[in-house]
Parts: structure tokens; sequence; C-alpha cells
């Protein structure tokens, strides 16, 4: 999603490009566990989307307490940060280039793929693995919008350290957590180290 917004932006501009990305940054000013609470409001069975739909004759199936919820929830949080990194890398691609591609008659599609994502693929990268880390170990969204079980390991880990009293599974499981995370940072390295020794720094 960060990825095409930023390519929209980038690409055509223009007044309702700039209103759709200052929307998308507009959860950075929201705490989490209030952006949780009202999207549990929102999509719950007496919630506003399904009161409202309800008057219409539609049966709007309820979100919360699933995994959409978490998914919808997760995209609220991470969305903001990614687009940041996304936006600054594609903004920073030289207009002539792609002019130039354009006038050589290269599709919208190759420009994408051989020009913008390559010239921004750290800041893409970056993107990536500070979304995929902050995933992992996210507590208040999965909390507040999951079901009581399956859970996702944020709040198993505190399920198991306090309500469960089986520290040592917490434990297990905060270190799976930070070795999956820590081989997300090897693409954060190599994305950086690459970029070094094409600019000719190493």
């Amino acid at each position: 999603m960060a990825l095409g917004m930023g390519i929209y932006q980038r690409i055509v501009g223009g007044k309702l490009a700039m209103v759709m990305i200052s929307l998308s940054l507009v959860p950075l000013f929201v705490p989490v566990v209030i952006a949780a609470f009202a999207i549990r409001t929102f999509y719950d069975g007496n919630g506003f989307l399904k009161s409202l739909l309800y008057h219409f004759g539609i049966d709007f199936p309820t979100i919360t307490m699933t995994t959409n919820a978490i998914t919808i929830g997760t995209i609220w949080t991470s969305l903001p940060f990614a687009i940041l990194m996304v936006s600054s890398g594609l903004q920073s691609i030289p207009d002539a280039l792609i002019e130039t591609a354009q006038d050589a008659g290269a599709s919208f599609l190759r420009i994408v793929r051989t020009i913008m994502i390559p010239l921004a693929f750290v800041p893409i990268v970056i993107a990536i693995t500070f979304t995929a880390i902050g995933i992992m170990g996210s507590f208040t969204v999965p909390y507040f919008l999951g079901a009581n079980q399956p859970t996702m390991l944020g709040v198993e880990i505190a399920l198991f350290f306090g309500p469960y009293n089986r520290p040592q599974l917490s434990v297990v499981m905060a270190f799976v957590i930070f070795i999956a995370a820590s081989l997300v940072a090897v693409l954060y390295v190599w994305a950086n180290v690459r970029s070094a020794k094409q600019s000719g720094r190493i």
C-alpha cells in the first residue's frame, strides 16, 4: 500500500495525491491505544458501521475480535511510517530520469520496475524491516482487536508471563521473536551495504 501510494504521488501528483498522503499520516498523531479502541468500537457488533448499514438492510459482519480487525489495526499503525520512508525515497528520484524513460517509450510498469524501485531500494527495505519488526512485537492492537484464541505472539507472551504463570515459555517465545527480528534486520544491513557499494563509499 505504501509503495502504491508513493508511486501514485510521484508519477501522478496533484491535489488528490497530496490529500491521500496527508490523510494517511494522521495515525502518526493518534496513540495506538486510542486507535485500537476506536477501531474496536467502530466495527463492533453494536458499532457505528454495523448500526448504520442495518438501517439500509445490510447485515454487516462483526469484524472485532477477528484476524480482520488485527489486519485493519496493523495497517492503521504501520502505514504512516512506511509511507514516509517510501515517499521520501521516491521523491529523491530525479525527474529527468523518469521523463527520459517516458520519452523513450517505456511503459509505466517498466519505469517503476527498472528506475523507481531500484533507486528507492534502501528506503523501501527500511520500511519493510521496521514494519515487520513492529508487527512481530505488536501487543496493543492484537490485544484490543484480536480473538481470545488464537492470539498473536505479543499477547501470548504477556499471557504466559502473567496469568498463566509460565515465564519460561514466555522467555522462549521472546527469544524466537528476537531471532526472527534479527533475520529481518539482516535484510536492512544488506541493503545499506549494497547501496554503499554502488555509490562507491565501500
